[in-house]
């Protein structure tokens, strides 16, 4: 969708970007991180050994793709999950 909308949008000037979000403390999870051993299971699955992110490290990403320094990036989705990704 996000290639699609850069595509048919990129002309008339708009930047179509998405940021995927990997593992973010949320209040719906909050059960999930509360079993023993959940967050650490996480941890170890993850390049830079955080379980969940914090939703405010989302904000650098969305902030970049919204800014002026992002003009020349289009129809990407933008992976902040700590590197979970990687393996």
């Amino acid at each position: 969708m996000t290639k699609a909308l850069c595509l048919e949008l990129a002309q008339c000037g708009i930047n179509v970007n998405a940021v995927a979000p990997g593992n973010v403390k949320t209040d719906m999870n909050a059960d999930l991180r509360a079993i023993e051993g959940y967050d650490a299971r996480n941890a170890e699955l993850t390049p830079c050994g955080v379980g969940h992110l914090e939703p405010e490290e989302l904000a650098g990403a969305a902030l970049f793709l919204a800014s002026d320094d992002a003009n020349s990036v289009h129809g990407i989705n933008l992976l902040v999950d700590g590197g979970w990704a990687a393996w």
